[in-house]
C-alpha cells in the first residue's frame, strides 16, 4: 500500500472515466447525509415561510437568508397555496395556528399534490404538546418546531430535511448527475468537486468542478496527490494526512476533514472533504472516492449579522500583524465592543428582540468603520466581526496614534446612543427600566476596550485578549465608555460574563479600607514637578498610599477603584486634599520661591458629582491658609465624567477663584478631545506610557508626543510629561520643546521628610 507521503509516478495514465463515475457516485451516496451547508456559489435552496404574524415571519426570513437560503414569505394559508401553485420550493416552514386556512388545512392540500420527499414541510407552533406534534406528523409533516424558535436547532432540522430529500432523490437523478463523463467541458457553477484516488497507482482524478472551486482550469491540475495536498494550509496538512491514513487503515468508517486550501489567487478558502475507501477481498483499501465542498461562508461568516466571525477575524488579524512587522510605520488598533444590558433585553423582550438588537448594533458599528476606511488610503484592512454572543470586535487599520483609535471608539459610542426600536415577542411583558418601550424605544450603550498593535504581541489572540481586558475595565466603571489597555487590567477579578467582579472585591475589602482610613493607615507621598531645562522643583503631585499591616505599601490603582465603588472616595479624597494643601502651605513659607510652590491633587469623577464640591474645596483652602493658585486639581481622563455640563460649571467656579486644572493620563482613556472641548483645563499631562517608549526604533511615539505638544500650543495650555526615568527621555523632551515634567529620574514619590531634604539640597546647590 502506498503511503500519502510517498512520491507519485506522474507518467502513469489517469483513471478512466467509467471507473471514476461509478466510484464517485457510490461515494456520494455514502457521504450525502454528511454534506455541510452549501456556500454562496452553489444553488441556494428555496424556502417558503408561512406565518400570519408579520414580525415573526420577517425575523425568521432574515435569519434564513443570512444562513444561505433563498426565502419567500406568505402571511396566510391561501396566499401560501397560491404561491406554491406558481413557484417551486425545496421546503416549507408552516405556522400551524393561523386564522382562516389553518396550517393543518394547508398541509393536507399540499400532501395531495406533493409527497413528503418532494416537498418537505416543517410545522411551527407555540403549542408544545406531544399529541399535537404526533398528529401533525401523521398528517404528513416532516418535522415540528416550537416557538419561540431556537434557530440553532431549527437550522439543523431544516438542513437535515433538505439533505434527506436530496438523498432520496439521488437515484432518479443519477442519469442527469453532474460530471457524467470525464470530458465535460464546462463545470456547473454549483455543487461539490468530486475526486477519485487510485491508491495502488497513486493517481487522483479531479473532476472539472474540483479545479474550478480553486479558480483553476482542469488542465492546470495534474493527476497527483500533490495537486491537492501541496495547496493545503500548513496548519491543516498534518491533520488531513492523518485523517486520510486513518481511513485507509480501516480505523474510521468514512473520511471527513475540514481544511483551508490555497486558490489560484493565493487566498485560502475553507473546504470540507468527505469520502469512502473501496477495498479488495483482503480488506486492503485500493481506491478512495469522495467530494470537496466549499464551506468558506459557513466557517467564516456569522449567521445572524452577516459579519465575519471570530475565525475569519483572527485570520485577518494574524495577516495584518505580520504585515505590520514588515511595515512598522503603519499601525492598527483592536476594539472589543460589548453590548451593555443585553441580557435584560433577552429576558424582558424575548430572543427575537435580542437578535434584532444585535443586527442593528452590528450595522451601526460597521458604518463607523466603513466611514473610517473610506476617509483615507491605508485603511483597507479595517473590518468588524462578531466574536460571539453580544461581543463584537473591530480591526481599525491605518492608526498612527492612540488618539485616532479612541476617536473611532468615541464615534461608535455616539452612533449607538440613538434609540433602538424593539418589539417584544408574544408572551413577553415588554417592560424595561426607563418607561414604555413601545413609545420610547431602547437606548443601547456599549463598553469598548482598545488595544494598539506593537512588538509585544506575538499572536492575534494576544492583542484580542488585551482589548477584551480593557473592555472589561470599561464595563466595570460607568459603561457607555471606552478604556485603553494597560497591563494592570489583567489583574482585575472577573465575573462569569468576563467583566470585572467588583462587587465580590467590595465585600472582601470595603470594611478593611474603612478601618484603614480610621486608623491612619493612609499616607500621602509627593512627587516633584520640575522645569526640564533647569531641573528646578516647581511643585508636587500628591499621591496617596495605603500602608497595609500585612501587604505593605499599596498603590492607588489597587484600592481607589474600590473607594469609588463604595463611596469612600469622598472621605479619602477630602482627607488627601486637606493634608496636601496644609503641607504645601508650610513649604511655601519655609521655602519661598517665585512663583510659589504648588500642589496637584487627583480628583475622582465621583467627587465631582457631589453638589457641594466647590464649597468643600474652598473650605479646605480657607482652613489650610493656601491661596487658590497653589492648588491644582488633576482629573484623569481614563475614567468617564458622567455629567460633563455639571462638572464644567463647578470647575469654572473654582478657576474663577484661581484654582488650576490638569488633565491627567492624556490620550489613554475615555475621551481626550471631548474633555478638552468641555472642561476648562489649563494643563495636559502626557501619560508615562508614551514617555517610556520615546526611544522606540520606529520613532512613532516621539511623533505622538510632538503632536500633543503642538495641540497644547494651539489651545494655549501647558504640558507636563510624566514617567521620565532615563536621561534619554529628558534629552528627547527638551528637543521637542516640553518645558515641565516629573518622574523617577528626578525623584520617586517620597514622604514629606524626603521632599524637605530635596528642597534643602536644591537651596544648597543654588
Amino acid at each position: 500500500m502506498k503511503h500519502l507521503n510517498e512520491p507519485v509516478n506522474a507518467t502513469e495514465a489517469p483513471c478512466g472515466s467509467g471507473g471514476f463515475v461509478g466510484l464517485a457516485l457510490a461515494a456520494q451516496k455514502v457521504i450525502t447525509a454528511l454534506r455541510p451547508q452549501a456556500d454562496h456559489r452553489r444553488r441556494l435552496e428555496r424556502l417558503l415561510v408561512v406565518d400570519d404574524e408579520h414580525m415573526a415571519c420577517n425575523l425568521i426570513s432574515l435569519r434564513l437568508r443570512q444562513n444561505g437560503f433563498q426565502v419567500e414569505t406568505a402571511h396566510s394559508g391561501a396566499e401560501a397555496l397560491d404561491t406554491l401553485h406558481t413557484k417551486s420550493f425545496d421546503l416549507v416552514l408552516l405556522d400551524r395556528l393561523m386564522p382562516g386556512w389553518s396550517g393543518d388545512r394547508v398541509l393536507k392540500e399540499l400532501r395531495q399534490a406533493h409527497s413528503s420527499s418532494d416537498l418537505p414541510v416543517i410545522m411551527v407552533s407555540a403549542v408544545d404538546d406531544s399529541e399535537q406534534i404526533a398528529e401533525a406528523l401523521e398528517m404528513g409533516a416532516n418535522d415540528y418546531i416550537t416557538k419561540p424558535i431556537d434557530f440553532t436547532v431549527a437550522l439543523a432540522r431544516i438542513r437535515t430535511q433538505l439533505i434527506r430529500n436530496t438523498s432520496e432523490n439521488a437515484g432518479r437523478n443519477a442519469a442527469q448527475h453532474r460530471f457524467a463523463n470525464e470530458g465535460e467541458a464546462t463545470p456547473r457553477p454549483d455543487g461539490d468537486g468530486l475526486w477519485d484516488w487510485n491508491l495502488d497507482s497513486g493517481r487522483i482524478y479531479y473532476c472539472p468542478r474540483w479545479a474550478s472551486m480553486l479558480g483553476l482550469a482542469p488542465e492546470e491540475i495534474s493527476n497527483e496527490p500533490g495537486a491537492w495536498l501541496s495547496r493545503v494550509h500548513p496548519q491543516d496538512i498534518g491533520p488531513l494526512r492523518n485523517a486520510l491514513q486513518a481511513h485507509r487503515d480501516g480505523k474510521t468508517e468514512t473520511f471527513e476533514m475540514e481544511y483551508r486550501i490555497r486558490c489560484k489567487d493565493g487566498a485560502f478558502r475553507w473546504m470540507a472533504s468527505k469520502g469512502v475507501a473501496f477495498r479488495d477481498a483482503a480488506g486492503k483499501a485500493i481506491r478512495m472516492a469522495g467530494s470537496q465542498t466549499d464551506i468558506h461562508e459557513m466557517k467564516t461568516v456569522d449567521g445572524l449579522t452577516g459579519l465575519p466571525n471570530r475565525t475569519l477575524f483572527i485570520e485577518h488579524l494574524t495577516e495584518a500583524l505580520e504585515d505590520k512587522c514588515l511595515d512598522p510605520g503603519h499601525g492598527l488598533a483592536i476594539l472589543v465592543i460589548n453590548v451593555d444590558r443585553f441580557k435584560l433585553v433577552n429576558d424582558s423582550l424575548g430572543r427575537s428582540a435580542g437578535d434584532r438588537l444585535l443586527i442593528e448594533f452590528a450595522s451601526r458599528i460597521r458604518a463607523v468603520v466603513l466611514k473610517w476606511r473610506s476617509a483615507a488610503e491605508g485603511r483597507e484592512g479595517s473590518l468588524v466581526s462578531r466574536l460571539g454572543g453580544d461581543k463584537f470586535a473591530a480591526m481599525v487599520d491605518g492608526i498612527s496614534s492612540p488618539l485616532q483609535a479612541v476617536s473611532v471608539a468615541d464615534q461608535m459610542l455616539h452612533a449607538l446612543r440613538p434609540m433602538f426600536a424593539l418589539v417584544p415577542e408574544s408572551g413577553h411583558p415588554g417592560n424595561l427600566p426607563g418607561g414604555d418601550l413601545q413609545e420610547r424605544g431602547f437606548q443601547c450603550t456599549a463598553s469598548i476596550g482598545v488595544a494598539l498593535s506593537g512588538s509585544r504581541y506575538q499572536t492575534a489572540e494576544d492583542i484580542v485578549e488585551d482589548a477584551n481586558a480593557a473592555m472589561c475595565s470599561a464595563k466595570s466603571r460607568e459603561k457607555d465608555c471606552w478604556a485603553l489597555f494597560s497591563d494592570s487590567m489583567h489583574d482585575l477579578p472577573r465575573g462569569r460574563d468576563g467583566s470585572t467582579d467588583v462587587r465580590s472585591d467590595l465585600r472582601r475589602n470595603e470594611n478593611e479600607l474603612r478601618d484603614a482610613l480610621r486608623q491612619g493607615q493612609l499616607r500621602v507621598f509627593y512627587q516633584p514637578r520640575v522645569d526640564l531645562n533647569t531641573e528646578k522643583i516647581l511643585g508636587f503631585e500628591a499621591l496617596v498610599r495605603w500602608s497595609h499591616p500585612r501587604r505593605g505599601l499599596i498603590v492607588p490603582a489597587d484600592f481607589i477603584p474600590l473607594a469609588e465603588q463604595t463611596g469612600l472616595i469622598r472621605e479619602i479624597g477630602s482627607w488627601v486634599m486637606e493634608e496636601a494643601c496644609a503641607q504645601v502651605s508650610q513649604w511655601q513659607t519655609k521655602f519661598p520661591m517665585d512663583p510659589p510652590l504648588d500642589m496637584a491633587v487627583n480628583v475622582s469623577p465621583v467627587q465631582l458629582r457631589e453638589p457641594d464640591f466647590v464649597g468643600l474645596v474652598m473650605g479646605i483652602l480657607q482652613r489650610t491658609g493656601l491661596a487658590a493658585p497653589g492648588l491644582q486639581l488633576e482629573l484623569t481622563e481614563s475614567v468617564p465624567v458622567e455629567d460633563l455640563d455639571g462638572a464644567r460649571q463647578k470647575l469654572l467656579e473654582l478657576k474663577d477663584f484661581g484654582v488650576g486644572l490638569k488633565m491627567d493620563d492624556f490620550a489613554t482613556g475615555y475621551s481626550s478631545l471631548k474633555y478638552l472641548s468641555k472642561l476648562p483645563f489649563d494643563t495636559l499631562k502626557i501619560d508615562r506610557s508614551f514617555i517610556g517608549d520615546l526611544d522606540d526604533d520606529r520613532g512613532v511615539t516621539k511623533e505622538i508626543v510632538r503632536t500633543i505638544l503642538q495641540l497644547a500650543a494651539n489651545l494655549k495650555v501647558g504640558v507636563i510629561a510624566e514617567g521620565i526615568e532615563q536621561p534619554e527621555h529628558l534629552k528627547c523632551l527638551r528637543e521637542l520643546g516640553c518645558e515641565f515634567g516629573q518622574g523617577f529620574y528626578f525623584s520617586e514619590p517620597v514622604d514629606a521628610a524626603g521632599i524637605e531634604r530635596l528642597l534643602m539640597q536644591a537651596r544648597t546647590d543654588a
